[in-house]
């Protein structure tokens, strides 16, 4: 019953961590995207 448990644990957290992988490459993007439209939107005000 332990090794089965352990097993599990392990292969939870294996799992989590690719989810926080994913997330975090998710929120780069989206910081990113969010950063360069701030960014265009600076320009157009500054353009007019």
């Amino acid at each position: 019953e332990l090794s089965l448990d352990d097993t599990t644990d392990q292969h939870t957290l294996d799992n989590l961590e690719k989810e926080l992988q994913v997330l975090r490459s998710l929120a780069g993007c989206i910081h990113f995207f969010f950063l360069s439209s701030m960014k265009n939107n600076h320009v157009k005000e500054l353009g007019e």
